[in-house]
């Protein structure tokens, strides 16, 4: 079996996916006369999920292993980019069709990297890889190392990645700094900061990282966002670990004074049978396309209009730790946008 193995910062985490966009990418490699082929795969979003890190097939229906760190949805045939690279040369640029949409892990668009063999990139099973990175701009090394890393078995092929990003004297990843609020991003919350979606998704960070004793009464390494806290949970496994605060369950109860609207029948095309809500139309476009149940958790309500704090009326949906607001005014991708809770919870006491 093999496992990708990205390191971050300064751990490595082994993980299946950031985010891939349609956006150039410049790739760096050192991996021997091992040739590399992207594919995209076309599973449906509403496919039930299975745990998985290879396919010992080309093509077809995967067969799936326990590995509890990787995630793909069950589906059918494979579809191909219109490209291929080879991570021999020493700067392979890698261009993504604006065209090639994604499709989810996890809430995570995502594309897979297997090994090829030809000169028409026939894959070469049972090794298949995921790798993605998290905003326009970013590059990274990449090198195949057959070597012994940190919690990897001996012989394990082991596909590292590092940021070119500019890096500090210890190897990690320079934190991000801005002017604006004067506070800055760093290590593992900074990769989760970037991976879903950056400043227009989470906003400005308000605070350094500290620590705080939170809802359930455990003190947690933390730190506040405009729209987001970012939570450190080392007690879950290495995908899970930064978690965002419940921020939509609290503000909800706070405004209705109960946990979430009583349940009502399926109407639409996602059904959430635990809070009994429906999730349609351009919220759940948006759920799907920037983190889904791990980034914001399950709807606490149906679509309805409420007034905001800018004074006017606007349809929204509760979620677990967000809420979504559709501004049919702006343009998409921001038709869409995240009350901004982190600034008023925080001015709150954060708890």
């Amino acid at each position: 079996m093999s496992r990708l193995f990205i390191r971050a910062s300064l751990s490595w985490l082994i993980v299946v996916s950031t985010l891939l966009g349609a956006r150039p990418v410049a790739v760096t490699a050192d991996d021997g006369d091992a040739a590399w082929a992207a594919i995209r795969r076309g599973y449906p979003a509403d496919q039930p999920l299975y745990r998985a890190t290879w396919l010992p097939r080309r093509f077809g229906a995967p067969q799936y292993n326990t590995n509890p760190y990787g995630i793909v949805y069950r589906g059918e045939g494979d579809e191909r980019l219109t490209f291929a690279f080879s991570l021999n040369a020493a700067d392979a640029p890698l261009q993504v069709p604006p065209n090639a949409a994604p499709y989810t892990v996890r809430g995570l668009p995502a594309y897979i990297l297997l090994p090829a063999i030809g000169p028409d990139r026939q894959l070469a099973p049972p090794f298949v890889f995921e790798i993605g990175w998290h905003e326009a701009g970013t590059s990274y090394r990449v090198r195949l190392d057959n070597s012994r890393q940190p919690g990897s078995a001996g012989g394990d092929l082991v596909l590292i990645v590092d940021s070119l990003a500019p890096v500090g004297a210890d190897g990690a990843v320079a934190p991000r700094c801005f002017a604006a609020t004067g506070q800055c991003i760093g290590g593992r919350f900074l990769a989760r900061w970037l991976a879903y979606g950056g400043l227009a998704r989470n906003g400005y960070p308000l605070t350094d990282e500290f620590r705080q004793t939170l809802e359930d009464g455990q003190e947690y390494t933390v730190q506040y966002f405009e729209r987001v806290r970012l939570e450190w949970h080392p007690e879950n496994d290495p995908f899970d670990q930064v978690q965002l605060g419940q921020f939509g369950r609290r503000v909800f109860r706070e405004r209705s004074g109960r946990e979430s609207d009583p349940p009502v029948p399926q109407t639409g095309p996602s059904y959430f049978t635990e809070t009994g809500h429906n999730l349609s139309g351009p919220f759940l476009d948006y759920w799907q396309q920037n983190g889904g149940i791990s980034q914001f958790g399950q709807p606490l309500t149906e679509p309805f209009p409420e007034r905001l704090e800018d004074g006017n009326v606007y349809t929204v949906q509760y979620f677990e730790r967000a809420r979504f607001e559709y501004h049919p005014a702006n343009a998409p991708p921001y038709n869409v946008l995240l009350g901004q809770f982190g600034r008023q919870i925080l001015a709150a006491g954060g708890r």
